[in-house]
This record gives structure tokens, C-alpha cells and sequence, in this order.
């Protein structure tokens, strides 16, 4: 059975995400991950609303009842979870490792958000009828 993550969940491994693909370094403590992410959001405005389109595609590939979406959202929640591992730790690596693993976490989000945009493409062209 396919664990789904909450919007809860969802919206934190986003927030951890994007902290860790922005690359930046907070030098003030910070109360909680939560509030840490949401500072480092803002230095990456393109990077949330590239995961909140690449969200938002997928929301709409599940209203069209594509039969990949639900691939489609386990390959995204697999993508979410592996990204909030990796800001719970992201900040006790080297400056190498972060580098490595910023750069992964990039090139997975745009791989994942490339297959839901094609999807969500060919549903979309699909439903518009054959081509004259």
C-alpha cells in the first residue's frame, strides 16, 4: 500500500528542499526547520514556484484522472522525502557534500517536474481530440 504525505508533510519536505537548492547558509540560529526553510525561500522565490507549478501540474493530471499520476505522485513524495532527509542533515556536511547533493536534488526535482509536465501535456492533447 502507497504511503501518501500529508500536506503537512508535503509543504515541509518542499520548504527543506528548496532550502537545500538555494544554496544558502543561514549564519543566525534559527527556533525550527520550518522557520529556517521559509527564510531561505525567499532568496529562492524561482525554486518555490517552480515546485509549486511542478505541484500544481500534478494536482491537475490527478482532477483529469490520468492513470500516471499515481506514479507519477509516488516518484514526487519519494523526491519530497528524500529532500527532507537531506536538509536535516545538509548543514553538518562539508561545503563539497552540499554542493554534490544541492546539484542532485536539482537535477531530480527537474526530472520529476519534466515527467508531470509531459504528462500533463499528453492528457491535455489527448483530451483535444486527434490532430487534423
Amino acid at each position: 500500500m502507497m504511503k501518501l504525505i500529508t500536506p503537512y508533510h508535503r509543504t515541509l519536505a518542499l520548504l527543506l528542499l528548496l532550502s537545500g537548492l538555494a544554496g544558502c547558509q543561514a549564519k543566525k540560529p534559527q527556533t525550527t526547520a520550518k522557520v529556517q526553510a521559509e527564510e531561505t525561500l525567499v532568496a529562492s522565490s524561482s525554486g518555490r514556484e517552480q515546485m509549486d507549478l511542478c505541484f500544481n501540474q500534478l494536482e491537475a493530471l490527478k482532477a483529469m484522472h490520468s492513470t500516471r499520476y499515481p506514479a507519477l505522485m509516488a516518484e514526487f513524495n519519494q523526491l519530497m522525502a528524500g529532500a527532507a532527509k537531506y536538509g536535516n542533515v545538509r548543514k553538518k556536511i562539508s561545503h563539497l557534500n552540499q554542493d554534490t547533493g544541492d546539484a542532485f536534488y536539482r537535477f531530480r526535482a527537474n526530472v520529476v517536474c519534466s515527467k508531470i509536465d509531459g504528462a500533463l501535456l499528453s492528457v491535455l492533447s489527448e483530451q483535444a481530440g486527434p490532430s487534423s
